[in-house]
């Protein structure tokens, strides 16, 4: 004997004890979680600038010390190379540090926005009478309007955004 057939409608989704999110875009589609987003990029090509203008600056004193090679004995040579090399070890340390420290917070600050979303996700559910809630990455099928990534999202912004930002969207 068969089981009962449910049809892919919002009727159904309704009554459903149970709702998917995508995680991924409830950050990468509120306005609020782009904003993040756009900070931690900031701060990378800011870092990536850095680098460049190091990068130039190095190469720089690289052909100026391969210059001045001529006029230097063999071991004021070699001392002014090991310094170079020393200087150059010491900056790539420091700016594999600061990408480092801007990886962990980008994480930070995505565990961070999860946090701060999760009772709005909460609240959507409570309003639904959901009792069960999934991350869309991990269902493979669902019904029609049991996805609610968009009410979040929309709960999101005019909660979380500060007033000016949400005026202006």
């Amino acid at each position: 004997m068969a089981g009962p057939v449910y049809s892919q409608n919002t009727e159904n989704a309704q009554r459903s004890a149970l709702m998917v999110v995508d995680y991924d875009a409830l950050l990468s589609a509120s306005e609020y979680g782009r904003s993040i987003i756009r900070g931690i990029e900031a701060q990378n090509v800011a870092l990536s600038n850095e680098n460049r203008q190091i990068e130039t600056r190095l190469e720089a004193e690289e052909l100026a010390l391969t210059e001045e090679r001529e006029t230097l004995s063999a071991e004021a040579f070699r001392e002014k190379a090991g310094e170079f090399d020393a200087k150059v070890v010491a900056l790539r340390r420091q700016q594999d540090e600061k990408a480092q420290n801007l990886a962990r917070l980008r994480d930070t600050e995505q565990q961070r926005f999860y946090e701060e979303v999760f009772p709005l996700i909460s609240q959507v559910a409570a309003r639904h009478g959901i009792e069960v809630v999934l991350n869309k990455g991990l269902v493979l099928m669902s019904l029609e309007g049991v996805d609610r990534t968009t009410e979040v999202i929309d709960l999101i912004d005019s909660t979380l955004l500060p007033a000016s930002d949400n005026d202006n969207r």
